[in-house]
């Protein structure tokens, strides 16, 4: 290693905080080097700040600054774009003391990355009711068939979804701590034309469509819900069509 790579190598250490800047460069102490630190936060808990709305909203400015810096000592960035960075904050704010108040912090993070992973997804085609038009039913219950690029299913142990749909705009907070309270749910987020949707799914839903993750049958997916009450396979396949949720499972519509 050259000295000029040497610099670069030891100023991008320094600056991110987690070794001591070694001599004959600078002293760590270097009130320059912490201008540079400081902006690295900053421009950390800006990205942080877009992929994170509602969580940012429910903190608080303040607690976000911290936590950003902190996650950012804990976790540094590896590629070059901060788009997608800050992936683990779910975990993170679950296991750190400052956020121990706060459990249902972590579901409300896994809801904003869902989103960004929807926004910034693939695109593919979704199945249209055209597209099935004069399969008999063996055909039908073969078919392989994969969710939109774009869809999740987060389920959360707390019921925060109302919570956090009503601060992903801008805006005080929407509500009070102590209106979190247990409930085990299922959210289902992905892209329809362009734009990104979300909805609580019933046990039934989410259980037929965790079914064709990553790929499955038809089949495969009402059997997944063969045992649920009151489980109307034709209405949830019905809703999904509908949603533009349901891709080829062969791919080829995906780009």
């Amino acid at each position: 290693m050259n000295e000029l790579d040497a610099f670069q190598f030891a100023f991008a250490k320094a600056a991110s905080g987690n070794v001591q800047a070694p001599a004959p460069f600078w002293s760590a102490s270097d009130p320059g080097l912490r201008v540079y630190r400081n902006n690295v936060v900053s421009a950390v808990a800006s990205a942080l700040s877009s992929s994170f709305p509602a969580l940012r909203r429910l903190v608080g400015e303040s607690f976000f600054l911290a936590m950003s810096a902190a996650y950012f000592d804990a976790h540094p960035p590896r590629g070059r774009s901060l788009v997608a960075y800050g992936g683990d904050i779910p975990e993170f704010l679950e296991a750190i003391p400052q956020a121990a108040s706060m459990p249902y912090l972590g579901d409300v993070g896994r809801l904003d990355r869902a989103w960004l992973e929807a926004h910034i997804a693939a695109d593919c085609s979704p199945i249209s009711v055209d597209d099935l038009a004069g399969l008999d039913g063996a055909t039908l219950a073969g078919l392989r068939v994969a969710l939109h690029p774009s869809a999740r299913i987060v389920r959360t142990d707390w019921n925060v979804f109302e919570i956090w749909r009503s601060n992903r705009e801008e805006g005080e907070a929407t509500w009070a701590p102590h209106t979190a309270l247990r409930a085990s749910l299922a959210v289902l987020v992905w892209r329809a034309a362009g734009e990104v949707e979300s909805r609580c799914l019933s046990a039934a839903e989410a259980a037929f469509l965790t079914a064709l993750s990553p790929v499955g049958t038809l089949q495969s997916a009402a059997e997944a819900v063969a045992e649920i009450v009151d489980a109307n396979v034709s209405a949830i396949f019905a809703s999904a069509l509908a949603s533009g949720v349901l891709v080829s499972g062969d791919g080829e519509s995906c780009r």
